[in-house]
């Protein structure tokens, strides 16, 4: 095995255990009377923070102002009366960003919710 060959399977081992870390702290999150919820968690919260020791940041989008300059795939936009013509929100990460010591090794993929547009691609007010 050449070291390129290394590197990438370190990468890749890197990144599908932090998507995997991500999802199993979201699943213990969304579970409150789950058993072994408590211990779930500290093992994702350990396993978090070997990764930040190997220099990954996890990248969760949730809850933030949209910006079209984010590094992460819009992969739905959702619809929601009330909002702003200029309020666009992440409503979800599907995946999240990563980051391998302050390099892109993973454009997650998110939902946002905005204002709902007119069929002529107006805002709604």
């Amino acid at each position: 095995m050449t070291l390129p060959d290394a590197i990438q399977i370190e990468t890749t081992f890197l990144r599908d255990l932090s998507i995997e870390c991500w999802r199993l702290g979201r699943a213990a999150e969304a579970a409150p009377d789950a058993p072994y919820r408590a211990t779930v968690l500290r093992v994702g919260r350990s396993i978090s923070a070997i990764l930040t020791a190997c220099g990954v940041q996890i990248v969760d989008f949730v809850g933030r102002s949209y910006d079209p300059g984010l590094v992460a795939e819009v992969i739905d936009v959702r619809e929601e009366p009330g909002l702003g013509a200029e309020d666009a929100v992440v409503e979800e990460t599907v995946v999240p960003t990563l980051l391998l010591r302050g390099q892109l090794l993973e454009r997650g993929q998110i939902v946002v919710k905005r204002a709902p547009r007119h069929p002529d691609g107006e805002d709604v007010q």
